[in-house]
């Protein structure tokens, strides 16, 4: 539900974080996790495979929050291997790391081009046409502000003499004139298949995509459109009373926002200028932080815009997710005092200060709104600017005809499709011959291969093998012996690589426990901790299948608990088949997946560990502080 602050990674010993990088192996969990994870850390980046709509995407991020999110969150213990490389060797790994994430991302950049290509020329084609129900456009920043004519304040009211001082008289209506010549001369036509290369590895082509200068040029007739007609701010785009209802803005504060004020003011004559290709877009944007600032001076309050996107997901608020809300909603006000000040004490406009304070207001609110009673919350993990996507119905049309608009929106339709498929080559998920531990040690391959001479032989298999253990001690295969399997390759990376050290992460629920028997009994702590009915550190999630015993201690004790968690699902079916009517089938299904996963631990594996939607950030530094 949301992700607390971490400790600072630990520093890497060495000279270097080029001079040996990170194998980690996550053990399993009820789940999409029930298979185990692995996943490579190279300096601040931990780089891991997720399963994702068909395709095995490479996943980069921050050892913070991949820790907290496999570790504390998801109850997963680490076993962390640390391999010892050369600097050159560690250099080339995050080379080829990254240069595989960046191509994936490419591609996948692309196919979402195309397949939004195809979604405007239907749009096209339907208001061509004058069909009622035209889907029309969704256009980044069309939804800051309303209908309502009107101005915000001085500033606003007078860009059009600072656009005019700084460009002339007639610049407006030139640039307009371009913008529309340049919408009429737009080609639908869809890019060659020569231009879209898929071989895992580079991305030969570029393509243009038609939705996203479409979009470009629009965005500026839009926001040349408000310079000359200004409107007030739409309700909609805004984050209500700034997350904080109650504080008023002091004489230091105002005094800060009058004068960033005036540089965005100036910043915006300047950008209607600009020759970047998204300055319509990034025109929006500042016309309306202006606007916010203005009112924000005019009411004496901070007034922000909404940052999350459209997509944000909306998460229902169960009982478990209503039991941390005040602990939820604590945390969020003090994010939001830390941006705030950080924000307003700021010796300048800061972009990135400003959108932090942007998301710590949006996310106060949504918490604010849950704990009023709101059965659901936007969440959004990530950063993400102000976009206030809108609808608009009446398209700036292309010089094409209805049939012509219509056979290239089919073309570009099946194109999309055809390179989704191509995608499927060197990206598609296969629970043995690719997936998250066998594309690992691919992309260790490929970045040893990069600029290695093929052997007189022709085997160039073999050169890297041979590359792999002069550089790295050993070789992985990526797939024989059983290789593909988390654990296991965990084992041969110990068994084949120069490894430095080795280290366990105990999971958060573990780490707590032995906390905790430090100032109690430690039977007690664990005969408490055992069940899930009298444990204090696990409530039963909306996805966890029904199960009474934790099964993460003692090996020879699995298939007792097991049997006894099976026993008690089976029992719970019956509960879950009377409330059928009542709950959807919520209770039959956590107890059929109960089952279901409580079948392995008869043999000894381990998958019940529960999760958490909220870890107190106390609770969590202490968790990732043990070893």
């Amino acid at each position: 539900m949301a992700l607390t602050a971490a400790a600072p990674a630990a520093a890497l010993p060495g000279d270097e974080a080029g001079a040996h990088f990170d194998y980690l192996y996550l053990q399993a969990n009820e789940g999409g996790s029930s298979g185990g994870h692995a996943a490579i850390r190279i300096g601040d980046w931990t780089y891991h495979f997720q399963h994702d709509r068909g395709l095995l995407r490479m996943r980069r991020e921050g050892w913070d929050r991949f820790e907290h999110a496999y570790r504390t969150l998801q109850n997963r213990g680490i076993a962390r291997t640390r391999v010892a490389v050369g600097r050159e060797t560690g250099e080339r790994l995050r080379r080829g790391f990254q240069r595989r994430y960046l191509v994936q991302e490419r591609q996948l950049a692309v196919l979402a081009d195309l397949e939004r290509d195809a979604e405007l020329l239907f749009a096209l084609a339907s208001e061509v046409r004058g069909r009622a129900a035209a889907p029309g456009f969704e256009l980044p920043g069309a939804g800051f502000f309303g209908e309502g004519a009107g101005t915000q304040g001085w500033r606003s009211a007078d860009l059009l003499r600072r656009v005019a001082s700084h460009h002339g008289g007639g610049f407006l209506e030139a640039r307009r004139r371009a913008l529309e010549r340049s919408l009429s001369a737009l080609d639908a036509e869809p890019p060659p298949a020569s231009a879209l290369e898929v071989d895992g590895t580079r991305y030969a082509g570029r393509v243009e995509s038609l939705w996203r200068r479409y979009a470009e040029l629009w965005s500026g007739l839009l926001a040349l459109d408000l310079l000359e007609r200004p409107r007030l701010l739409a309700a909609a785009a805004l984050v209500p009373d700034g997350g904080e209802p109650e504080r008023a803005l002091d004489a230091a504060e105002l005094e800060r926002l009058d004068a960033w004020a005036e540089t965005l003011a100036e910043g915006a004559a300047r950008l209607v200028a600009s020759a970047r290709p998204d300055w319509g877009g990034a025109l929006l944007l500042t016309l309306a932080r202006l606007a916010a600032l203005e009112r924000s001076l005019a009411s004496g309050r901070l007034v922000l815009l909404d940052p999350l996107p459209a997509d944000a997901e909306r998460l229902p608020l169960t009982p478990r997710r209503r039991a941390v809300l005040p602990l939820l909603l604590a945390d969020a006000q003090l994010e939001l005092e830390r941006a705030r000040g950080e924000a307003l004490g700021a010796a300048g406009w800061s972009e990135s200060g400003w959108n932090a304070l942007e998301l710590a207001a949006a996310r106060r609110h949504e918490l604010g709104r849950a704990s009023a009673g709101a059965g659901e919350i936007r969440v959004h993990g990530g950063w993400s600017l102000p976009e206030a996507r809108a609808r608009v119905a009446q398209l700036p049309l292309p010089a094409l005809g209805p049939e012509l608009l219509a056979r290239r929106a089919e073309e570009t339709r099946t194109l999309a499709r055809r390179y989704r498929a191509a995608l499927r080559g060197p990206y598609g998920y296969h629970l043995i011959t690719r997936n998250c531990v066998s594309e690992l040690f691919r992309t260790i391959e490929a970045a040893l291969a990069d600029g290695l001479a093929t052997p007189p032989s022709g085997d160039a298999s073999a050169a890297i093998r041979a590359e792999s253990r002069r550089r790295l001690g050993g070789y992985v295969a990526p797939v024989a012996g059983l290789n593909f399997v988390p654990f296991v390759s965990s084992h041969r990376v110990r068994a084949s690589y120069d490894v430095l050290d080795e280290e366990w992460l105990p999971s958060y629920r573990r780490s707590r426990m032995r906390e905790m028997a430090r100032g109690e009994s430690a039977l007690w702590v664990a005969l408490r901790e055992s069940n899930a009915f009298s444990a204090s550190l696990y409530t039963p999630g909306d996805e966890d299948g029904f199960f009474v015993f934790f099964t993460d201690g003692p090996l020879w004790w699995r298939p007792v608990l097991g049997a006894a968690n099976l026993a008690g699902a089976l029992a719970f079916a019956g509960v879950g088949a009377a409330r059928l009517p009542l709950d959807r089938g919520a209770s039959l299904g956590a107890a059929l997946r109960g089952a279901l996963f409580s079948l392995p631990e008869l043999v000894f594996v381990n998958l019940r560990k529960g999760s958490n939607d909220y870890v107190p950030p106390g609770d969590a530094h202490l968790a990732e502080r043990s070893s």
